[in-house]
């Protein structure tokens, strides 16, 4: 997975052509080092699309729709701080017992 972002002035041009869950293939784009404070993967580099980048839709199943990396919790408390990335915790198990009304 890597990161792509789109400039404000460009989002009109390519807000109708970007639908959640669809593939594209995306061809006249820049690419720079993921050098920002907060980074949601950890790819080296990040994709930016330009005013001219061009985007065709693709059927292709062999792209996953998701790319989850579950780790277990204490890992997540031992990783560094400084290294900026994102993280989502979908839960934690603190006790397990009878139900309790």
């Amino acid at each position: 997975m890597i990161q792509c972002s789109i400039k404000g002035i460009f989002v009109p041009i390519f807000e109708s052509m970007l639908v959640e869950d669809n593939v594209y293939m995306i061809t006249d784009f820049a690419v720079a080092l993921n050098t920002i404070k907060f980074k949601p993967t950890r790819h080296e580099f990040r994709v930016h699309f330009k005013r001219n980048t061009i985007v065709r839709p693709i059927q292709d199943s062999s792209i996953p729709l998701n790319g989850f990396n579950f780790v277990p919790f204490t890992r997540i408390h031992e990783e560094s701080r400084e290294d900026g990335y994102l993280v989502d915790v979908i839960g934690q198990l603190s006790s397990k017992g009878d139900l309790v009304e």
